[in-house]
């Protein structure tokens, strides 16, 4: 998987991430930020 310069996640709701698998992509998409990340939840 490539980093990018910014990384923008929508949808960050804790209950969008229940399982163990939801968790590690989650963690996988904000560490592939080089210098910007943005999460939009409610």
């Amino acid at each position: 998987m490539k980093e990018s310069d910014v990384v923008i996640i929508f949808g960050g709701e804790e209950e969008n991430y229940l399982t163990l698998m939801d968790k590690k992509l989650l963690y996988i998409a904000c560490s592939r930020a080089l210098h910007r990340l943005v999460i939009y939840y409610l």
